[in-house]
């Protein structure tokens, strides 16, 4: 059914968006007197088609994308024959052009306010703007207050950022998008809520760096390293956390010529306890080996201070082998993208330590020494957990898990010692009581998104961006269809809403092919009084064929390399 679903969102969205913005040349041709040849809904042969006023309504076989034909206007052959028919395209005023061009994108524009205002309506759920990881050596923990510079602001787990800038926040992605517009090198100023504090909002400054991993300018934060909770579940057993060694399939794009490599110490399986810094004589710091963050962590504390420094200060890895504890000091090295790592594959695991022999675990087989991989709910945005399904193996590299439908039993306080934990992103409901604060809250986003955009493309021109974050149909595609197929129908509603509003914002760009250059022909053909040399529009046509083409290869291929295994 996920996946019926997925194709489905993934068609009726595309084909919807690209109808909407069509249907918008489509009316404003016929608001302004030009004849319409064809109106078609998908591309390539006809698969339905009717004609109407000597326009052909066409479904096309192709269910991505679309066309509204007119006469007289042609992009890649602007010297047609002259025409002096009135429902020609060329022979309209500049100011009636203009309205047919930009209809398309003001009815994809149009569209995202409709849908987010309805999305607000209905109550749409997000990642909260709450700080999850945080790095050592990142922006966010070099973070002072803006009022004293001096002070350091000592940022923690589950602190919310409710502003960047003036710009207010209100989920993790709106937090996301404003940090990648930011130029890199100048500082910004964010709003926290401190978890731990019931006063009013600090303001601390940061300054922007580049994330070279990711190609992007950044503070420290990551999608994947957002504010998680934990749901303690009664099922009648209890696990521990272990790291161990060469057992994630993921991770073995690592290098075999890393740090932890050139030691020649490390072997599959083992366990890492922890990770001691010695570098301070009798004040030695040990990091637990406790989440998923746990060494990257490590390795981005342990970067030399200097940065043509290739390597970062020994660190002692305390290793369980075959019931024996081993020390191996490693040093971190800098990957090509200039991160911190040891180069070691390792995965986190839960191991099952005591089990209640009546519980419906035991019964079905769980037992000591497995590993759960995990419960999955059945409506995992709603809590407590209720029902769901409790997955384990008996070794890691087993490849058919064992599965059982379970229903939470309700108990009187937190039973930890027969609990397994299991940690969750929360999601804050962003629901507005009236037709008017929804349109408003609608506003704010079309607006602040729309700044990001040409923001972030300011990025991307100037090198702040990498080239590698472009993404193409697949990609987007991609998306639509993960979010058609895993989340709520309101989120995957509002992700229509935020792709028509780039498609929208992006069309009016002055590049040749696009909406937006045909705009800046007809103003240009305004100032001049006459019609633009026809050679020149063509010339101009050509190189923007060619260099958009290069850039849907070029973001194709990143699709592509996005969904090859290993490279998440």
């Amino acid at each position: 059914m996920e996946a019926l679903a997925g194709w489905a969102g993934l068609i009726l969205g595309f084909s919807g968006l690209i109808f909407v913005h069509e249907l918008g040349h489509f009316l404003l041709a016929k608001w302004n007197g030009v004849r319409v040849h064809v109106f078609s809904i998908g591309m390539g042969p006809y698969i339905v088609s009717f004609t109407h006023n000597g326009t052909v309504y066409a479904l096309s076989l192709i269910p991505l994308g679309g066309y509204v034909k007119m006469m007289g206007q042609d992009d890649l052959n602007a010297d047609l024959s002259a025409d002096k028919n009135p429902e020609d395209f060329r022979n309209k005023r500049p100011g009636q052009k203009a309205q047919i061009l930009v209809a398309g994108a003001a009815f994809n524009i149009l569209l995202t306010l409709v849908l987010f205002t309805g999305c607000y309506l209905a109550g749409t759920p997000f990642e909260p703007p709450i700080i999850g990881n945080i790095a050592p050596n990142t922006a966010l923990a070099k973070a002072v207050l803006d009022s004293d510079k001096t002070v350091p602001a000592k940022l923690k787990k589950g602190d919310r950022i409710t502003f960047v800038n003036t710009v207010p926040v209100k989920s993790y992605f709106d937090l996301m998008m404003q940090i990648t517009a930011c130029p890199i090198g100048q500082p910004i100023t964010l709003a926290v809520q401190r978890i731990d504090s019931g006063r009013g909002l600090d303001y601390v400054h940061v300054e922007m760096e580049e994330d070279k991993r990711n190609g992007i300018p950044n503070i420290g934060l990551n999608p994947g390293e957002v504010f998680k909770e934990e749901e303690v579940l009664p099922l009648g057993f209890a696990t521990d956390y272990l790291i161990l060694i060469g057992k994630d399939p993921a991770a073995e794009k690592e290098s075999k010529d890393g740090a932890a490599a050139k030691t020649g110490k490390f072997k599959k399986g083992d366990r890492i306890l922890a990770v001691e810094d010695r570098t301070k004589p009798g004040h030695p710091v040990i990091y637990p080996m406790d989440s998923e963050f746990a060494l990257t962590n490590v390795a981005a504390g342990s970067r030399s201070s200097d940065p043509k420094q290739k390597t970062g200060e020994p660190r002692i890895f305390i290793i369980e082998r075959d019931g024996q504890r081993i020390e191996i000091p490693v040093s971190s090295e800098l990957d090509e993208k200039s991160t911190p790592r040891f180069g070691l594959s390792y995965g986190p695991y839960k191991r099952v330590t005591q089990i209640d022999e009546t519980s419906e675990a035991y019964k079905a087989g769980l037992r000591r020494g497995d590993y759960v991989l995990g419960f999955q709910p059945d409506v995992p945005t709603v809590h407590p957990w209720k029902t769901g399904k409790l997955v384990w193996v008996k070794e890691i590299e087993d490849k058919k898990p064992s599965e059982l439908a379970v229903t939470i039993p309700e108990v009187n306080g937190n039973n930890s010692h027969d609990a397994f934990r299991q940690s969750f992103v929360p999601m804050e409901t962003v629901q507005k009581t009236g037709a008017i604060d929804a349109l408003g809250t609608s506003w704010d986003d079309t607006k602040n998104y729309t700044v990001c955009m040409f923001s972030t493309l300011r990025n991307l021109i100037v090198g702040h961006v990498s080239a590698k974050n472009l993404s193409g149909p697949l990609g987007i595609g991609g998306t639509i269809f993960t979010v058609a197929s895993k989340q709520s129908f309101a989120k995957y509603i509002w992700w229509l809403a935020f792709i028509s509003l780039n498609l929208g914002v992006m069309q009016l760009l002055p590049i040749p092919l696009l909406d937006g250059f045909h705009l800046v022909i007809v103003a240009a053909e305004k100032i001049k009084g006459s019609a633009v040399n026809p050679k020149i529009q063509e010339a101009f046509l050509y190189a923007g064929l060619a260099m958009i083409g290069s850039l849907m290869i070029y973001a194709m291929w990143n699709d592509i390399v996005r969904f090859l295994p290993g490279q998440h």
